[in-house]
């Protein structure tokens, strides 16, 4: 399975492109509770959104510290990305 690439774009204008792994899903169980976060079933949208934040984190886009319902309240978009795995990691330094 080829991990998912995104791109969200925020009320403030800024614009992120982050490829979900399985380290991104996980710490979504870990912070599921932690957070009040609901199910993945039915909420996918949340489930998704949380789990690009948490990609973001992960690779330094965002800092660890930034305030998760803040970021959440300012995603104006979510969009998939179609590129292929070696274009991804060479515009993204994976």
């Amino acid at each position: 399975m080829q991990s998912p690439a995104m791109r969200i774009t925020l009320t403030d204008g800024q614009s992120h492109e982050t490829k979900l792994i399985m380290a991104d899903f996980i710490k979504y169980d870990f912070k599921r509770n932690s957070l009040q976060l609901p199910a993945k079933e039915g909420n996918e949208n949340a489930f998704l959104a949380a789990c690009i934040y948490f990609a973001l984190v992960r690779e330094g886009k965002i800092t660890v510290d930034s305030n998760f319902n803040k970021f959440i309240d300012s995603i104006q978009s979510i969009d998939p990305l179609e590129v292929d795995e070696a274009e991804f990691q060479a515009e993204s330094g994976a």
